[in-house]
């Protein structure tokens, strides 16, 4: 992605650079950092404003704030790298007099990083290494003076070309040739900086208003730097500041002790090693020059062997190609005051550099002493350069591929499966996290797609198709595929592109493709044979004997993975009981859990998730092997009873094919109402409504109301046992309920049917006569349900 400083309001409110190595984002107004920079290693520097600030104007890389004192602008214009400069625009005379521009304290806020400062004022900002990562040259100030001859250059180390102001004066940008300067006393404590601007120019009647103040400029700073001057004329000394002043270059002749002195740099360059460069330049601070005038002359910059402190003379560093030049005016001319810049590019010798560069700055004719010029000892390096991202991780394919549940990147066959019952509307997404560790990057997944069957490349790396939209650093990206064929094996793998450079590619993953259910299970059992079959039950409930039951299945893709069963209930939706399948056949053990029917509903699923349709197996389990169980049994002989009402309001059991004179009266005492008496019932029975009994339970209809005796041994109904029955509400969207009566009161007759419905759980239901309809209510484990008919 292209370096671009120019200024852009986030969905949050903040302002921030569009693409620039160090982050750096300016405030949005209000209170909180003015602005915050941040170096691609996360060490953070943060400037903020004594007061809240107002909402800016933006202008391309530059925001203005105005009357942040009265009179008095604020603008801060973003670099390329992710430094800015910082000017603020004193307009009147009286603005100058404010007591608040006496000292201005930036409060400052870092992480991993300590601020100094030199005896000029030059601002820097060191890990814990030492290494700086963000300096400032000394700040100036100046007026709006001018001379008659075309303004100079910005005097920013850093800036490519003169800051556009949103004012459109240019002056803001730097000293115009003929401007009032001074330089500004700054500090770094260990919570801000102080400036003091000077107040002569400040309040000087010459003074020509607008005055500028630069408190500080923040380019980003590369590697520790070591120099050393050597000087023909002292040939065995080490350069010694304190005596020469500032290293020279050329030809030193106009002063004593004449000779050729040249300056050698070291940088540590670690960091741009492997990343993509796209411009490099050395930058160096010129501070004294022999010419008077503004003419310019060369000089050049050779890549050298390394070198430690103290070189001299007869101990430098061998150079060898030539890698930049620059052409530097003078220093000593009303129309190039002040410091002027040295800007060479280096580019392709940062590019081949490694972990270090070592270089050597010549004058380009060292023969002529009014080319002779000195520079400053903090020299820096500017580079635009692109990272290679972050190779992805948690590559992963949604679904996810199961038996082995792994995504299978990097491993070899068994590879998982995805089925048909978990893929979602839109077929199966690749997914994996991208990242780069420039962290203001934008980034993509570029993914590739192949089928092992066919042998063709659905998806080829680098293909419009093949790449999702760009998003944040550390992002998860996706890619929906579609459904792909079934049963196929598939192939993918992914990297991370920023436009510029791609990662390497993830390892490659794998998953197949099942979309066909296994067939519907068999099951079998010789301990419980399946209802309806010939064979005997040969154990009853009452001896608790776990049965095995058998289940198989086929599945010609994937293969039975496990069984999934419910035993007298419904299978659920998922949470239903499991037991793995082998060779797609598996046994389980249960004991029945009533008398009766018994119901194993049994599913069984591949691989692939896909789930087969459920079988449903009965089998009955009689009470005991000796006993008759028939529907209709009231008193537990195994053959069916008839009850009715005698003229003396006793209900009577007859067995069927016996002597009537033998009925079995029920004491009226038990009768359901206050009378104690029977007569006026109307009786029904088939099957027991309360689990295991192997007798009916009886229902009675009496005084427009009915109730139901349970009957947990033979004959025995007491008044204990009775419950009544709530009538249920009728439901209107399954049958007529224009005739529906609200209780028992219309009913003349009651039938106990049995199972009518062929519901899962074989309960027994109700029919009533009533007028001339017949209303069935089918029974449900919470009791009657609304009637269906």
């Amino acid at each position: 992605m292209p370096v671009d400083a120019t200024l852009q309001r986030g969905t949050d409110g903040t302002i921030a650079t569009s693409a620039t190595p160090t982050a750096l984002v300016f405030s949005a107004g209000g209170s909180g950092p003015l602005a915050k920079m941040t170096a691609p290693d996360g060490k953070e520097l943060a400037l903020s404003w004594p007061d809240p600030l107002p909402a800016p104007t933006l202008s391309g890389s530059s925001a203005l704030y105005p009357d942040v004192l009265p009179d008095v602008d604020l603008r801060v214009t973003a670099q390329d790298q992710g430094g800015f400069t910082q000017v603020l625009v004193v307009k009147t005379p009286d603005a100058a007099r404010n007591p608040k521009l006496a000292t201005v304290r930036l409060s400052t806020a870092t992480n991993g990083l300590t601020l100094t400062n030199d005896p000029a004022g030059a601002l820097t900002a060191k890990d814990s290494s030492g290494r700086a990562v963000f300096s400032a040259p000394t700040p100036v100030m100046w007026d709006s003076s001018t001379s008659t001859v075309a303004p100079a250059k910005s005097r920013s180390l850093f800036m490519q070309s003169p800051a556009v102001s949103s004012t459109n004066d240019g002056a803001a940008s730097g000293p115009s040739a003929g401007a009032k300067q001074a330089d500004l006393h700054a500090t770094a404590g260990q919570s801000g900086i102080t400036l003091t601007p000077d107040q002569k120019l400040l309040t000087a009647s010459d003074t020509h208003f607008p005055v500028y103040i630069d408190p500080n400029w923040i380019p980003r700073n590369t590697g520790d730097t070591t120099w050393g001057g050597i000087w023909e004329a002292h040939q065995s000394e080490p350069w010694d500041t304190a005596k020469w002043g500032d290293p020279g270059v050329g030809y030193q002749g106009w002063l004593a002790d004449t000779g050729i002195e040249r300056v050698f740099y070291k940088f540590d360059t670690s960091f741009y090693s492997g990343k993509t460069i796209g411009s490099a330049t050395l930058n160096m601070l010129e501070t004294y020059s022999a010419s008077i005038g503004c003419e310019k002359y060369g000089i050049n910059v050779y890549r050298s062997d390394s070198f430690g402190s103290g070189i001299t003379w007869n101990t430098a560093p061998a150079t060898h190609e030539q890698i930049g030049s620059a052409s530097v005016t003078g220093t000593r001319n009303n129309d190039c005051p002040g410091n002027q810049p040295a800007i060479a590019d280096i580019t392709t010798a940062i590019a081949h550099a490694g972990s270090s560069l070592s270089v050597g700055v010549f004058a380009a004719d060292e023969g002529d002493k009014n080319a002779f010029k000195r520079f400053s000892t903090n020299p820096t390096l500017t580079v635009q350069y692109n990272s290679v991202p972050n190779m992805p991780t948690l590559a992963a394919a949604v679904p996810a591929a199961q038996s082995p549940a792994t995504p299978d990147c990097g491993v070899n066959a068994p590879f998982g499966w995805i089925g048909s019952t978990n893929v979602a509307s839109d077929g199966i997404h690749l997914r994996a996290t991208i990242s780069d560790p420039d962290s203001n990057q934008q980034v993509r997944g570029q993914f590739a797609l192949w089928d092992y069957v066919s042998g063709a490349g659905i998806i080829s790396t680098g293909d419009a198709n093949s790449s999702t939209p760009w998003v944040g650093n550390n992002t998860t990206v996706d890619k929906a595929v579609g459904p792909l064929e079934d049963g196929h094996t598939y192939g993918w793998n992914v990297r991370a592109d920023d436009g510029i450079n791609h990662s390497a590619t993830s390892a490659g993953c794998h998953f197949q493709i099942d979309r066909t259910p296994p067939s519907q299970p068999s099951v079998s059992s010789t301990d419980y044979p399946a209802a309806g079959s010939s064979t005997a039950p040969t154990h009853a409930m009452g001896d608790g004997f776990q049965g095995q039951f058998t289940f198989a299945a086929t599945d010609a893709t994937s293969g039975v993975d496990h069984f999934e069963y419910a035993f007298n209930t419904s299978l659920p939706v998922g949470g239903a009981s499991t037991v793995a399948a082998t060779n797609g056949s598996a046994s389980i053990r249960l004991a029945p859990t009533h008398w009766g029917t018994n119901f194993l509903d049994v599913s069984a699923v591949d691989k692939a998730g896909n789930h087969s349709q459920s079988y449903e197996y009965a089998f009955y389990v009689p009470d005991n092997l000796k006993a008759q169980a028939a529907p209709g049994d009231l008193t537990g002989d195994g053959v069916p009873d008839t009850a009715i009402v005698d003229k003396d309001g006793q209900i009577r059991f007859y067995t069927v094919g016996t002597d009537p004179a033998l009925g079995v009266p029920v004491a009226t005492s038990q009768a359901p109402t206050a009378d104690e008496t029977w007569k006026g019932a109307t009786l029904a029975h088939r099957g027991a409504m309360h689990g295991s009994a192997n007798v009916d339970d009886l229902f009675v209809l009496k005084s427009g109301k009915l109730y139901i005796y349970l009957n947990p041994s033979p004959a025995n109904f007491i008044k204990a046992q009775a419950t009544a029955v709530t009538r249920p509400s009728c439901n209107a969207t399954i049958t007529d309920c224009s005739t529906y009566a609200t209780d028992w009161s219309q009913a003349s007759q009651i039938i106990a049917a049995g199972d009518v419905d062929g519901d899962s759980a074989h309960h027994n239901d109700l029919i009533t006569v009533e007028g001339d309809r017949l209303w069935l209510f089918p029974e449900t484990a919470a009791g009657a349900s609304s009637p269906l008919f």
